[in-house]
């Protein structure tokens, strides 16, 4: 049992594990402990896994990106609707936004076992090819949360999660077994501008007349003359984000590369 009484800031810790996990598994790998305030996991915590990016979408550069459908006569291959946005959504279920809660037995060498056998998968996975199912990054997390008796938040210090940082963060959780009280006039409990990251363009370069829908970035020097990366989310994350506070290249290597298949512009 955490020490409960008031809370606030960051109570959670995240870890990024290493590998995937199957359904039914009675143990996890932990893998790196990112800091936040909590401790890190022992005997008796509870976890919550969750699956924070994971989905398949249509890669095309035209108006069946995304879902594969279009408003118009295309080469999606299906019956156009009359109704909606082109170029958005996925195709199939998402795994992204699966979750569930575990309870911890031991912990030996950065493996956790768990009382009972996961009911879900949880898939860590490097971006697929382009085409109908092509998928981003997928990833998932693994966070301690508290265990209160009870608890009190006031808004002038609200518990927050860490900002998502591509592995771990943007995600708050708590358990309180009695009365959680509430103070203040303003929010106590917050996520907001944590989660997933903008898009980036650069203001000083820009192309007019394209309408791309995917398009990779240029070699160096010209990465952003197309003038905006897609934003992050359930389908995976573009190479060029803008954090809330500042630009970040968050997938390493040449200005080629793309967190997107079919590309991060459009």
């Amino acid at each position: 049992m955490d020490s409960g009484g008031t809370v606030s800031g960051v109570v959670n810790s995240y870890y990024a594990p290493p590998a995937s996990v199957s359904a039914a598994a009675n143990t996890i790998a932990l893998g790196s402990l990112r800091a936040g305030g909590g401790p890190a996991v022992a005997a008796g915590d509870l976890l919550q896994i969750i699956q924070m990016q994971g989905t398949t979408f249509k890669s095309s550069n035209n108006d069946c990106y995304g879902d594969g459908n279009s408003i118009s006569v295309s080469a999606c291959g299906t019956t156009p609707t009359s109704t909606g946005d082109p170029a958005r959504g996925y195709t199939g279920t998402p795994i992204a936004g699966t979750y569930e809660y575990a309870r911890v037995t031991a912990v030996s060498a950065g493996i956790a076992s768990l009382a009972s056998g996961l009911l879900n998968a949880y898939t860590i996975a490097a971006p697929t090819a382009s085409g109908t199912n092509a998928s981003g990054t997928q990833t998932f997390q693994i966070i301690r949360v508290p265990q209160n008796a009870a608890i009190t938040v006031d808004s002038a210090a609200p518990v927050l999660p860490l900002a998502w940082n591509g592995q771990t963060g943007g995600v708050l959780a708590l358990d309180v077994a009695g009365v959680s009280t509430f103070t203040g006039a303003g929010t106590q409990l917050s996520a907001a501008a944590l989660g997933f990251r903008c898009g980036w363009g650069n203001l000083g370069n820009f192309t007019t007349g394209i309408s791309d829908y995917a398009r990779n970035a240029e070699p160096t020097g010209l990465s952003s003359v197309f003038d905006t990366t897609k934003g992050e989310g359930i389908a995976g994350t573009p190479r060029h984000e803008w954090t809330g506070r500042d630009s970040a290249i968050v997938i390493p290597g040449p200005s080629l590369t793309n967190g997107y298949p079919g590309g991060d512009f459009g």
